[in-house]
C-alpha cells in the first residue's frame, strides 16, 4: 500500500489546480440547490466517507495473525478496500469528481 503522506505534489501544480477549482467554482450556476456550496458538502462528505473505509471485522484467528504486523494490516485493509483508499490516485480522482458532479 502506498502512504499518500508520501507523495509529493510540485508547487506549480497545486497552483494549477488552485486555479482550476476557482474556475469550476465560477461556473456553478446560482441555483438553490445544485450549487458551489452543495458541491462543497458533497466534496466533504466523499472525503470522510473515504475516511471510514476500514477492515471488515476479523475472526479470532485472522485478528491474532494480524497482530503480528502492520504490513499485513494494512495488505488485509488493501484487499478488503479494493485498494481504493490507499491509491492517492483514485481518491484524488473519486473527491474531485464529487467537487464536479
Amino acid at each position: 500500500a502506498l502512504d499518500s503522506s508520501l507523495v509529493e505534489v510540485p508547487p506549480n501544480i497545486i497552483e494549477s489546480l488552485q486555479e482550476y477549482v476557482a474556475l469550476i467554482a465560477k461556473s456553478y450556476r446560482d441555483n438553490p440547490f445544485h450549487n458551489f456550496e452543495h458541491a462543497c458538502h458533497v466534496t466533504m462528505s466523499v472525503n470522510k466517507l473515504l475516511s471510514r473505509v476500514v477492515a471488515p471485522d476479523l475472526a479470532p484467528p485472522d485478528a491474532e495473525r494480524l497482530r503480528k504486523g502492520r504490513d499485513e494490516v494494512a495488505a488485509q485493509i488493501h484487499n478488503f478496500t479494493h485498494g481504493i483508499t490507499s491509491d492517492p490516485l483514485a481518491v484524488f480522482a473519486i473527491v474531485f469528481s464529487a467537487l464536479i458532479h
